[in-house]
């Protein structure tokens, strides 16, 4: 171990750390003065989070929060680090090494900021330790659909995320084929993705019109990512067949108009354009059209494939949103007469209670809102909310389908307990709900008394593990949905303690896994993936249950203690 030197700082390069300064300022990096404040130290250990073994020659940079000045060291035999001389001051700590995913100190997934360490004045702060994943790899050939090599097409490595209420994908990490075609994305997390290309950026290769020769193209070789394959990620896995040619299509233009039948002109219209799957779960990048004020709306630039417009209006009377829903498919021409009829979206009016017996503050109900997906976890109609008011009363305009009641934004301790309709609890039955239908007298049901689970993420020797997604979901397979109120996902915090609230009671399976994000849960094979990995638990309504998961450090296979 030592300061920054030279050679280190080009090995820091080689593994990816941006290191702005060396040389810092006297209070940084020399011993403490007379008449100058004590300085204080971080140590820690850089650990492998598959074995717990330590990374010899990692690399941390420790960056103070306010003044961006930074230190380096490397770390030791047994991946041990220490920086001293550090002044009072918020630090944040980021590791590295060749062949591992960097991490902050504290960030339990990669879409995740650190925690940041407060060292008082003369403050040792000890067992700073930074587990680091093995990053994996996927390579392979991109082609002509006749088999010829395709060079420098753009390769991507895509990720599901949950973007304002729509799947998206987003890229985490990029490549170019070589004159063979081949490329190969490497440093990536554990996970799952999506592989797509598209051909040579070169302004000469377009036709008359500017069209490129070439559509982006998904991995085997499909134009959509409802149809494409999907790659899984261990920690250090290489994946060494993505072999498939790029699609050859041009881009076309969308051309359509709200209309609505009762005449009257529209004083604001959107249109949102996404890719989707027959499900109607959406998977791609939405594009908002304008409306202009008679309606029209047009997208240019759109490739080849199916497409699900999606409109909300308001006309220039009082009145509820209007609403539309139209899927399309390209092929090979452009679309000229995209007509969108808007219809009255559906009503649920009702009330918001507190149950009897509650003790816990009640919320701010104006504070609250509610909405109401799709009961299948589909997002291709459209997803409406609308607050509660002061004294609990709602209204709330959704486009139709079949959909269940939701309310967000509740504080903890409380959760829904309840949706009463008729004199039914149809919390979990879906309304279908028709254009212009209105359903009253719903009434939701707040409780305090609400279930929590909790517990530790720890190796077999008791060391805390932090850097995997803790899920629930239930064992009986009805509810394996995207937004069921039966799945949930956190992460531990350091010291491997871990909290879901708000489980209905039933029987679970609990797991602890690599690369599992809020985004994945729309799949069936990905529910499969997590039961086959989780031990069973039960959970009591408005009680708390705990259940340590204890991991070896070579898989995913927990072992659960209650306690």
């Amino acid at each position: 171990m030592g300061p920054c030197r030279y050679g280190r700082a080009t090995r820091a390069a080689r593994v990816g750390v941006v290191v702005g300064v060396c040389t810092l300022a006297a209070a940084f990096s020399a011993g403490t003065q007379p008449g100058q404040p004590a300085v204080g130290a971080i140590a820690g250990r850089l650990v492998d989070a598959s074995t717990g073994g330590p990374i010899v020659d990692g690399v941390l940079v420790l960056r103070e929060l306010i003044s961006r000045e930074q230190r380096m060291v490397s770390t030791g035999a047994m991946g041990e680090f220490r920086l001293v001389d550090l002044p009072a001051a918020t630090y944040s700590l980021h590791a590295t090494a060749l062949g591992y995913v960097g991490r902050q100190y504290g960030q339990r997934h990669p879409m995740e900021t650190g925690v940041p360490i407060d060292l008082a004045a003369g403050e040792t702060r000890a067992n700073i330790d930074v587990a680091l994943q093995r990053s994996g790899a996927i390579t392979g050939r991109v082609t002509t659909q006749n088999g010829e090599p395709l060079a420098f097409a753009a390769v991507e490595a895509l990720r599901p995320e949950i973007d304002n209420s729509l799947r998206v994908l987003l890229p985490v990490g990029r490549a170019e084929s070589d004159r063979s075609g081949e490329f190969r994305l490497e440093g990536l997390p554990p996970g799952h993705y999506y592989v797509a290309a598209i051909g040579p950026a070169d302004a000469g290769a377009g036709d008359p019109a500017g069209r490129m020769p070439w559509a982006q193209t998904f991995f085997p070789g499909v134009s959509s990512p409802a149809t494409a394959g999907r790659i899984r990620l261990s920690p250090g896995d290489v994946r060494t067949d993505v072999d498939f040619p790029l699609l050859a299509g041009s881009r076309f233009t969308i051309r359509g108009q709200l209309v609505n039948p009762d005449g009257l002109e529209l004083a604001t219209g959107s249109v949102i354009m996404s890719s989707e799957s027959d499900d109607g779960l959406g998977l791609s990048v939405a594009h908002a059209g304008v409306v202009r004020p008679d309606g029209t709306f047009a997208f240019e630039n759109v490739p080849q494939g199916s497409y699900r417009l999606r409109a909300r209006a308001r006309t220039t009377q009082p009145g509820p949103a209007l609403f539309s829903s139209f899927q399309l498919a390209i092929r090979n021409a452009d679309v000229g007469n995209a007509v969108l009829f808007l219809h009255p979206g559906a009503s649920l009016v009702g009330q918001v209670d507190i149950a009897d017996g509650a003790t816990a503050p009640v919320p701010a109900l104006d504070d609250l809102s509610i909405s109401a997906p799709m009961a299948d976890g589909a997002r291709g109609s459209g997803l409406a909310r609308s607050q509660v008011a002061e004294d609990g009363r709602f209204r709330l305009v959704t486009p139709e389908g079949n959909r269940v009641i939701r309310l967000d934004g509740l504080p903890d301790p409380w959760s829904l307990e309840s949706v009463l309709y008729r004199g039914r609890n149809v919390i979990d039955i879906p309304f279908e709900l028709r254009s212009g239908e209105e359903r009253e007298r719903i009434r939701l049901v707040l409780t305090d008394r609400t279930s929590r689970l909790t517990g530790l993420v720890k190796d077999e020797n008791g060391h805390p593990i932090t850097d995997r997604a803790i899920v629930a979901v239930p064992v009986n397979p009805t509810f394996w949905q995207a937004g069921s109120r039966h799945v949930r996902l956190t992460y531990a915090e350091l010291s491997g303690r871990y909290e879901l609230i708000g489980l209905p009671a039933g029987v679970y399976l609990i797991a602890a896994m690599s690369g599992i994000h809020e985004g994945d849960l729309y799949d069936i094979s990905v529910f499969r993936e997590i039961a086959a990995a989780g031990a069973e638990v039960v959970i009591e309504a408005g009680e708390t249950t705990t259940f340590d998961v204890v991991l070896t450090r070579q898989g995913d296979q927990p072992a659960g203690q209650s306690g």
